[in-house]
């Protein structure tokens, strides 16, 4: 099995999917299913926090999304950190892309348990 860390990825940009690769295997392995958006849309539960004025204060969600605007191929399909607002899904600078999302699935508990 491949390791997150086998991955050779730039720096900046290269954080933020190692993050998005990370939450996606974390969830993998919880056995989370995908929710497709033609099914239904998060609960507002996931947009508590919008008032702060931030996304960043919203619920982080993995989504599975097209990318249409790359030149390579804008049909594939990738697995992404967005968060909901209430209406729409945005990216991690506000950017939204509801268009582009087709299944999302809440982030799994956080761990807990001791630390050896």
């Amino acid at each position: 099995m491949m390791n997150i860390s086998d991955f050779d990825i730039d720096s900046q940009r290269g954080d933020r999917k190692q993050e998005a690769l990370s939450m996606a295997i974390e969830a993998l392995e919880q056995k989370q299913e995908w929710i497709t958006v033609s099914e239904r849309m998060p609960d507002e539960e996931f947009a508590e926090g919008l008032e702060n004025g931030t996304i960043y204060d919203l619920y982080p969600l993995l989504v599975t999304r097209y990318a249409p605007h790359s030149p390579v191929d804008p049909k594939r399909l990738y697995v992404a950190k967005h968060y909901y607002d209430g209406k729409d899904f945005v990216n991690n600078v506000g950017d939204e892309c509801t268009e582009a999302v087709i299944a999302w699935m809440p982030l799994p508990e956080p761990w807990e348990g001791e630390i050896k």
